[in-house]
């Protein structure tokens, strides 16, 4: 369970985890819809950058960015 000090935040992108095709990507989308369910709202869907990297990012009230993301290189893995 996933719990988070700030309120929801004032910007809105939907959510979209039919997207998500590996493991990484459902894991990352799966917390997406955790913060969604908990009232935040998404920036955009969790996504596969070039380099690799899944992130699914969201706005919080206060105007911070938070991202939820997994990075290949950081666990000795090269990008799919």
């Amino acid at each position: 369970m996933i719990h988070f000090a700030s309120g929801s935040s004032r910007h809105s992108t939907a959510h979209c985890p039919g997207r998500a095709s590996s493991p990484v990507q459902r894991a990352v989308a799966a917390a997406g819809g955790e913060l969604e369910r908990a009232g935040f709202e998404l920036l955009h869907p969790a996504r596969t950058e070039p380099w690799g990297q899944t992130v699914t990012r969201l706005l919080t009230g206060d105007g911070l960015i938070v991202g939820i993301s997994y990075a290949p290189s950081l666990h000795g893995q090269e990008p799919a």
